[in-house]
């Protein structure tokens, strides 16, 4: 017996033992013998460690270099691998669901979008900056113009 008795019982001329654990033990021939024995519980598998999970979702972005951008694919990486305030899970594991082909889909369409977003700011601010030039040189022709 590996557990505290909790309840000897007589059946048949042979005494039975109830364990803590729920195990059954008879005693015959001088000894004890499992009836039923609890199977034990099986020690959970040490879980991958934070740097183990982030070097694996690494590998599965190596799939996606001839499909897009390396700087971009390293924004997501960055991104989607950084640890919650524990330290033990990586962000993307905290989503309810999580497929990377399409968040990476989603991260390139999105990503495409702030960058013409920025190129038009771009170029409006160099057109704002010519236009303003434009009438600095007028109005500095109407000040130095002779009066006459």
């Amino acid at each position: 017996m590996k557990s505290k008795p909790i309840q000897i019982t007589e059946i048949n001329g042979e005494m039975h033992t109830l364990c803590s654990d729920g195990s059954i033990w008879v005693y015959r021939e001088s000894q004890f013998i499992a009836l039923f024995e609890m199977e034990k519980k099986k020690k959970s598998t040490p879980k991958n460690s934070l740097q183990d999970e982030q070097k694996e979702f690494y590998e599965t972005l190596k799939d996606y270099t001839e499909t897009y951008d390396k700087s971009m694919l390293r924004a997501f990486y960055n991104y989607w691998s950084e640890p919650n305030q524990a330290g033990n899970k990586m962000r993307c594991r905290l989503e309810r669901t999580w497929d990377v082909k399409r968040r990476l889909e989603t991260w390139a369409s999105r990503s495409t979008v702030n960058t013409t977003s920025t190129t038009v700011q771009q170029k409006t601010h160099v057109h704002d900056q010519d236009e303003q030039s434009e009438r600095d040189r007028k109005l500095l022709e109407q000040v130095n113009k002779p009066k006459g």
